[in-house]
C-alpha cells in the first residue's frame, strides 16, 4: 500500500521522535530538575490582538548547576506549542532534549514555552518539568482578535487556506506579541524555534553571543526564494512604501533577487517573494520593539491580513527587516546541523522502508502549508 505523501510524512517525524527519544534514554531518565512556579499578572498589548497569560500560573524548571559555564548574553529561547496530538508532543519533546544535548547543557539559556490551552498541555508540562535540563518556564496565552476585525471564530475557521484560529494566534504571536510580552521584556535576544526544530549536531558557538558580538538583528538559518505572496500583501506594502516614502534597504540576499521584477508596479511579481524562513531565528529585540517595526505592525493590525488572509510571520518579518534593517545587520548562520519539517542542512535523504518507497527521496525544500 502506498500512503499520500502527507501521511508519509507525518509517519517519518513520528519514527524519528520516537528513534532521537530511545537514544536519549527520555522514558528512563532520571528526573533532572525540580518544579517551582511563579505569577504571572495580565497585560494587554495595544495595537495587536489581544495578548495577555492566563490568570493561573506559569511555570518554571530549574536547571541543574553547570560547572564553568560560559557567561551568558541577555538572551532566551522561545517555543510555541500547540501539542494536542501525539506527533506534535513527540516533536516537543525531541527538540527540547536536542536542544538540551547539542547546545544548552553548555551555556544554559532560559528556555519560554508559551501555549494556548489544551487538555492534555498539563501532563505534557509534567514531562518536561520531569526531563529536560534546560530551565522552562511555561506560560499560557489568552490571545484575541485585534480590535476592530468583525468576525467570529467560526468564520475564521470556514476562510481560506483553512488555518485555525489558533494558528493565526501564533503569527500574530511571532510578528508582534513575542517582543511586548512582560515576560520576555528583560531580554534583549530572543532565539524562536518551532516544536519541530532539530539541532541534529551540537552547536559549537553560543549563537546568542555571536548576535551581540557582531550586532547582528536578525538571525537566521533558511532563506526561500520562490514563496508565493499572502493575499493582499503585496497592496498593503506598496501603499505603506508609498505613504512613507520608505525606500527599501535590500532587495538581494545571498545573491539572489527577493522581488523578482523589481519594486515597480509596472513590473513587479506579484506572485512571487523571497523570503527568510522563521522557524529558526533570531531577533535584537532593540529594533523589533522600537518605533518603526511597531509601524508596520499597525498597518498589518488595521488591515487584519494576519487573521483574514493568513498573512504569514516569515512574510511580514522579512519585509519589516527590508524596510529598515541595514543587509549588514541581517546573518545567515551555516555553521550547524539542524532539521525542520521541510529542511535538513545535511542534505539527509529520507528513507521509509515498507511504505511504498524503494528508493531515497529528498527531503522537501518547498513551502509547506502547516497541517
Amino acid at each position: 500500500m502506498i500512503l499520500p505523501a502527507a501521511s508519509l510524512r507525518h509517519v517519518s517525524h513520528v519514527l524519528l521522535a520516537l528513534s532521537l527519544l530511545a537514544n536519549f534514554s527520555f522514558w528512563a531518565m532520571e528526573p533532572s530538575c525540580h518544579k517551582t512556579t511563579t505569577q504571572i499578572k495580565q497585560v494587554h498589548s495595544p495595537g495587536s490582538a489581544e495578548l495577555s497569560t492566563n490568570s493561573s500560573q506559569a511555570s518554571e524548571c530549574a536547571a541543574p548547576v553547570a560547572e564553568s559555564r560560559p557567561e551568558r548574553v541577555n538572551g532566551a529561547i522561545v517555543y510555541f506549542a500547540n501539542p494536542g496530538s501525539l506527533e506534535a508532543r513527540l516533536n516537543l519533546f525531541s527538540s527540547l532534549k536536542l536542544l538540551d544535548e547539542m547546545f544548552n547543557n553548555r551555556y544554559g539559556y532560559p528556555v519560554y514555552i508559551f501555549y494556548l490551552h489544551t487538555d492534555v498541555m498539563a501532563d505534557t508540562i509534567e514531562k518536561i518539568r520531569t526531563f529536560v535540563r534546560s530551565e522552562v518556564h511555561f506560560v499560557e496565552l489568552k490571545m484575541n482578535v485585534p480590535p476592530g476585525l468583525d468576525i467570529t471564530p467560526a468564520a475564521l475557521k470556514a476562510m481560506q487556506n483553512s488555518f485555525s484560529v489558533g494558528y493565526r494566534h501564533m503569527i500574530q504571536f511571532f510578528t508582534d506579541g513575542i517582543f511586548k510580552h512582560p515576560v520576555l521584556a528583560k531580554y534583549r535576544y530572543l532565539w524562536r524555534l518551532d516544536p519541530d526544530s532539530l539541532l541534529m549536531e551540537p552547536l559549537q558557538f553560543d549563537i546568542l553571543r555571536a548576535m551581540q558580538e557582531n550586532n547582528y538583528v536578525f538571525g537566521y538559518i533558511e532563506n526561500q526564494l520562490q514563496c508565493p505572496w499572502d493575499r493582499g500583501l503585496p497592496i498593503v506594502f506598496k501603499r505603506f512604501l508609498l505613504e512613507n516614502k520608505i525606500k527599501v534597504h535590500w532587495t538581494e540576499l545571498h545573491g539572489a533577487t527577493m522581488f523578482p521584477g523589481g519594486l515597480k508596479s509596472s513590473n513587479m511579481d506579484m506572485t512571487k517573494l523571497g523570503v527568510i524562513n522563521t522557524h529558526f531565528a533570531l531577533f535584537d529585540c532593540n529594533y523589533f520593539r522600537g518605533p518603526e517595526h511597531a509601524r508596520w505592525v499597525k498597518v498589518i493590525n488595521h488591515h487584519g491580513g494576519i487573521y483574514l488572509h493568513r498573512w504569514g510571520d516569515h512574510h511580514l518579518l522579512t519585509l519589516s527587516a527590508m524596510m529598515f534593517v541595514n543587509i549588514t545587520r541581517m546573518h545567515r548562520f551555516t555553521e550547524l546541523s539542524y532539521r525542520h519539517a521541510h529542511i535538513d542542512t545535511r542534505n539527509v535523504f529520507l528513507q521509509i522502508s515498507g511504505l511504498g518507497h524503494t528508493e531515497p527521496r529528498p527531503l522537501r525544500r518547498n513551502h509547506e502549508e502547516f497541517e
